[in-house]
């Protein structure tokens, strides 16, 4: 394997642990509704904000208020922002500061919307780090396509094979492996299994546990 010269990041489930805060807004908004629940993450994770309405439309049925439910999960949401900080992965700091000392360059590549994606990143801190943003409004196809990481990378002016990719899906893994990029895996809602291990360039519990890879990286 050559150096890594820069890192690309997932955002939700990955740097912030919102995949199960928003399954939990989301039962709220459906309840509220009185719309049986229905847990879609595995299906919807990694895709654009087009196709997960495509997803929901498609289980949900045709008079599904994807929208009216979608405005309340942000309203939910928010009203959280408003009393808490950003829930943040465990060790995410501690890494963004030792790639900053490292002086690699550091981007963000999520499916999510800039709109949403952008404020979340401002309101954690996490925005002053990074020297590239790729939403998902920016591509058209999403994870497991490369686009989304191939984008971030041109951005960074970095190549591919010298990009070291951090993903919780098992989309995002594929997408950074079909990029040509080194895909490292930090599991949330979704483990890797047998065929997806096969491309892995690693596997953490933590986001700080990569350190200690890229110190073992600097001695070759």
């Amino acid at each position: 394997m050559g150096k890594i010269k820069a890192v690309i990041f997932d955002m939700d489930g990955l740097m912030i642990d919102s995949e199960r805060m928003t399954g939990a807004f989301r039962r709220q908004a459906l309840a509220e509704r009185g719309i049986p629940y229905q847990d879609l993450t595995a299906l919807v994770m990694g895709h654009n904000d087009r196709e997960v309405r495509a997803i929901h439309m498609e289980r949900y049925g045709p008079d599904y208020p994807y929208d009216e439910v979608r405005a309340r999960i942000r309203q939910l949401w928010d009203q959280y922002l408003a009393e808490n900080p950003v829930p943040a992965k465990p060790g995410l700091y501690e890494l963004l500061d030792y790639l900053k000392g490292r002086g690699l360059p550091m981007a963000v590549a999520t499916s999510t919307s800039r709109a949403s994606a952008q404020r979340t990143l401002e309101r954690g801190g996490i925005a002053p780090y990074l020297s590239a943003t790729v939403f998902g409004d920016m591509v058209e196809r999403s994870k497991p396509a490369p686009d989304i990481f191939l984008a971030a990378a041109s951005a960074l002016g970095a190549e591919p094979a010298s990009c070291m990719v951090l993903e919780d899906s098992p989309a995002g893994i594929t997408a950074a492996h079909r990029a040509g990029m080194l895909p490292v895996m930090i599991p949330d809602l979704i483990q890797p299994d047998p065929e997806l291990e096969k491309i892995l360039f690693g596997r953490f519990e933590r986001l700080d546990q990569v350190i200690m890879m890229m110190e073992r990286r600097k001695e070759l």
